[in-house]
């Protein structure tokens, strides 16, 4: 968790995040601590800025006939 907590703190600096990117970037920060490299975000911006994941987009599904 310590972890975690630097590296939150280090890239709300390193970014230059504000307050309206905390959430994304605690989330972000305790993936990354825990080994995560790849998300399925509904906004892959909000992450693609750390450089340390894969997002990955849905298949988008073609309606049946």
């Amino acid at each position: 968790m310590i972890h975690g907590l630097h590296q939150f703190l280090a890239w709300l600096q390193q970014f230059f995040l504000g307050r309206k990117r905390l959430l994304d970037t605690f989330l972000a920060a305790t993936y990354h601590q825990a080994g995560i490299q790849s998300l399925l975000p509904t906004n892959p911006g909000d992450f693609a800025v750390f450089g340390v994941f894969t997002c990955v987009s849905p298949k988008p599904t073609t309606p049946a006939p």
